[in-house]
């Protein structure tokens, strides 16, 4: 079995496994994993049909450069409805990515190629707030961290997001010079991307235990 099938099937376990810790949340669920889920729906089947898509040799370019427009946004929708305070540096920040996105739409073809410009910008974005909001965490908490679900959750989100900039840039440098070293790169992003994946569910299974203890006491 090749590289690419494992590194495929160990993202696509990975989100299914998130997904199955996230409903096991007990309703209401808090409004951040709310949206944290609508992410992981929306990519669960996503990444099913681009692997099937990419062995059939059909060009998905298209579907994922509008997932991960739409990713951008929910993720600052996160970020907002966990840490209210940055509501307006996310709704700027959401015009300066959608922005990057639309630029990236006019000098290249989304149905055929990756917006990489606006991609990597929106991931500069999203590290640069999520590593504020982790900072806000630290500075405010009354428990320690890592006994907050949410700080699993956006400390998934900073690791692929902030692993995701040098990977993605890099990639598009070396693209005509060293295919082999390109091949590597984009095995790093599925395995960021499970990563992610793992800690958002290690959060849910987190918050759903916490939320049964205090249902039970």
């Amino acid at each position: 079995m090749s590289i690419y099938h494992i590194r495929s099937a160990f993202m696509i376990l990975a989100i299914g496994l998130m997904l199955a810790a996230w409903w096991r949340i007990p309703p209401p669920r808090p409004r951040a994993f709310l949206l944290m889920g609508v992410i992981a729906l929306l990519a669960l089947p996503l990444e099913i049909a681009g692997y099937i898509t990419t062995l059939k040799h059909i060009n998905n370019s298209w579907a994922y450069n509008l997932f991960t427009w739409l990713e951008f946004l929910l993720v600052l929708a996160l970020i907002s409805v966990q840490q209210p305070r940055l509501r307006n540096v996310a709704i700027v920040f959401g015009a300066l990515g959608t922005t990057a996105m639309a630029w990236d739409c006019s000098v290249a073809d989304p149905s055929t190629d990756m917006l990489i410009e606006g991609i990597t910008f929106m991931s500069l974005l999203l590290a640069l707030l999520l590593s504020i909001a982790l900072w806000n965490m630290a500075s405010t908490s009354t428990v320690a961290l890592h006994r907050l679900p949410e700080f699993w959750l956006f400390m998934g989100l900073l690791l692929y997001f902030g692993g995701l900039l040098p990977v993605v840039a890099m990639a598009r440098y070396v693209y005509t010079k060293d295919t082999a070293l390109v091949t590597v790169l984009w095995t790093i992003v599925p395995l960021l991307c499970a990563l992610r994946y793992l800690l958002a569910g290690y959060a849910c299974w987190a918050l759903a235990r916490q939320r049964r203890m205090e249902q039970n006491e």
